[in-house]
C-alpha cells in the first residue's frame, strides 16, 4: 500500500478500471477528505476512519463520507496519511495532536471525540489498534524517510511485485462484466 508502483505496469487486475496504484489512490481520498474537513470547519481533526469509537468495545468502518452518527469523532492516526497527500494541511493537524497529547507509548491515538468549536477534546481512547498503529508509522516514515526507492530496490519485494504485476488479460470495459 505504500509502495509507489509507476515502475510496474498496471496490476493483473482484470479490470482496468480497477488496476490501479494503491499509493496514489490513498493519496488522492486523502486530498478529498481535506478538502471535505476543511469545508466543515474539522480541519485540524483529520479523517474518520475505522477504529473503536471511543468506548473500548466497538470498532466500526467510519469514514468522511459516513460518521455513523458521530459527527464528533476522529481518528488522530490518520495524520500519516495526511502527510503523505499534504504536508502543509497536515503539519498543523500534528502540531495539534501533540499539543492536545494525542498520543502515547505506541504512537497516536486511535479516535478521539472533539466537538467543533471546542478548545479540547471531549474524549480520548487510550486503546491503541495495533493494525491503525502499524498503518500510521509505515505511512509516517515513508514521510520522513522517502523510504519508497528502498522498498523498491529491494530483490524480494520487487520478485513479488513482477508477479503480481505481470501481464494478463484485461476485461475491457468493466461493463462487459454486466453483459455476459
Amino acid at each position: 500500500m505504500f509502495v509507489d508502483l509507476d515502475g510496474f505496469p498496471v496490476d493483473n487486475y482484470r479490470i482496468r478500471e480497477l488496476a490501479t496504484n494503491p499509493l496514489k489512490n490513498a493519496i488522492r481520498y486523502q486530498r478529498d477528505v481535506h478538502r471535505s474537513l476543511a469545508a466543515s470547519e474539522r480541519g485540524l481533526f483529520l479523517q474518520p476512519d475505522a477504529g473503536d469509537d471511543g468506548t473500548g468495545y466497538h470498532y466500526g468502518q467510519h469514514s468522511c463520507y459516513d460518521d455513523l452518527g458521530e459527527p464528533d469523532l476522529f481518528m488522530p492516526w490518520s495524520v500519516g496519511f495526511s502527510l503523505l497527500a499534504e504536508t502543509g494541511y497536515a503539519e498543523p493537524a500534528l502540531r495539534n495532536h501533540v499539543v492536545h497529547r494525542l498520543h502515547g507509548p505506541l504512537g497516536i491515538s486511535d479516535s478521539v471525540h472533539w466537538i467543533t468549536g471546542e478548545i479540547a477534546p471531549s474524549q480520548v481512547t487510550a486503546r491503541h489498534d495495533f493494525w491503525n498503529v502499524s498503518l500510521s508509522t509505515m505511512a509516517m516514515s515513508l514521510f520522513l524517510f522517502k523510504d519508497n526507492e528502498f522498498l523498491n530496490s529491494a530483490s524480494g519485494v520487487t520478485e513479488a511485485f513482477k508477479k503480481v504485476f505481470a501481464p494478463g488479460p484485461i476485461i475491457q470495459p468493466a461493463l462487459n462484466l454486466l453483459l455476459d
